[in-house]
């Protein structure tokens, strides 16, 4: 009776512990409710219906069906993935074949070098618009350069045909600095003995990385996917600052068409249809790269 006792009081005490350690987590809890699950629910009841200036009229799913039908938001569509698909692979790779020279440094030089590399990160995004915008101005420094070579210069965000893809260089040059330092980190963690027997095999510095190093970082690259397709349809405010959409939305992307749907026409209804598609469209393409990369590392 008296071990029986001696337990119990111990589980009591556990619980205890428990229910105070959530206690500490009910000030954050309450901040993500209040301004994301909320904010989120709201959404989802707004993209119901449509303001009227006064208030929210309920029409069903009449914006959902606007969408599907709205050539310019197919377009956007396009654009977002043609973005996506252009920036996720270049800065993955870059990052990758980066931090592998990077690695092999001595502590000094890899720690300037991914600083210089990380720098772009937590520069004033519109400075960097600013100085992007001049390097493609008609008489910018890009076209001065082209001039010297005998070729044309155009304007590269007045332009249809280049100016999605002069945003997505402006967005690969300001995000590829965290996956640089999370990927050399990674590498860096790697045992040496793994590297050891690749070179006792005759293995090259390429077979090394391919067989070695990117199934040993695959969790890495993984968390940097996701974080770089959230950020790619997440990105209006480079697009806005750049080329604010046009010309014609060659450059619209879906986050960018939101901000523009709610605060510059007012259609806050469609603006809460958009931001729950564009909901719906991330956690597919999440849970695509969660199948394409599951399963675990163990060394």
């Amino acid at each position: 009776m008296i071990i029986v006792s001696i337990q119990n009081g111990k589980t009591l005490k556990k619980i205890s512990k428990e229910r105070i350690s959530y206690l500490f987590l009910l000030p954050a809890f309450s901040i993500y409710i209040l301004f994301f699950i909320y904010p989120l629910f709201r959404a989802f009841i707004y993209s119901f219906c449509e303001y009227k200036g006064r208030g929210f009229v309920y029409v069903g799913i009449k914006n959902y069906l606007y969408f599907l039908q709205d050539d310019v938001f197919r377009r956007i569509i396009l654009n977002t993935c043609i973005m996506c698909v252009i920036l996720v692979p270049t800065v993955i790779i870059s990052s990758v074949l980066i931090a592998n020279y990077i690695v092999r440094k001595k502590q000094i030089v890899r720690g300037a070098l991914m600083g210089i590399f990380y720098f772009p990160g937590v520069t004033s995004i519109v400075t960097i618009c600013i100085v992007w915008k001049w390097i493609y101005n008609s008489e910018g420094i890009l076209n001065y350069f082209l001039s010297l070579l005998d070729i044309q210069g155009i304007n590269w965000l007045g332009n249809p045909s280049s100016a999605l893809l002069s945003v997505v260089i402006v967005l690969i040059y300001i995000c590829i600095g965290m996956p640089i330092i999370l990927i050399t980190a990674s590498i860096g963690n790697i045992p040496a003995c793994f590297y050891e027997v690749a070179s006792l095999e005759g293995a090259t510095n390429l077979q090394k990385l391919i067989y070695v190093t990117l199934p040993l970082i695959k969790p890495t690259i993984f968390y940097l996917v996701v974080i770089l397709t959230i950020t790619t349809f997440r990105a209006f405010i480079f697009v806005i600052l750049l080329t604010a959409g046009g010309p014609y939305y060659s450059s619209s992307v879906i986050a960018s068409y939101l901000a523009n749907t709610a605060f510059e026409y007012g259609q806050f209804g469609k603006a809460s249809t958009i931001g729950i598609l564009l909901l719906i469209i991330i956690s597919i393409l999440i849970l695509i790269q969660y199948k394409f990369f599951r399963g675990g590392v163990e060394y």
